[in-house]
């Protein structure tokens, strides 16, 4: 099974909202990546949330999350909590 993992746990703190949640092409950035997966040979996606975690739950259906507690420490904690996460089969 082929696993993508979306990393949007950042805190956009230059942005000042979640990156996740701006709107492109009338859908939100994390909508667009999704839906272009969708398209894939990709069987399972994982987006891993941190500083937003709720508001991007309200605002996106997603299909599998992860929670990256040490997210404030950077980009690799979320990248292996999402790989700590991955289903058995994932290749």
């Amino acid at each position: 099974m082929i696993t993508a993992i979306i990393l949007a746990a950042g805190k956009s703190e230059r942005m000042g909202r979640p990156k996740a949640l701006l709107l492109f092409r009338d859908r939100t950035f994390l909508g667009n990546i999704l839906a272009s997966i969708a398209h894939t040979s990709v069987e399972h996606t994982l987006v891993v949330l941190g500083h937003y975690r709720e508001e991007i739950e309200r605002s996106v259906t997603l299909q599998a999350t992860v929670f990256n507690p040490d997210y404030e420490q950077g980009m690799l904690t979320s990248f292996q909590a999402g790989i700590r996460a991955l289903p058995p089969g994932t290749e």
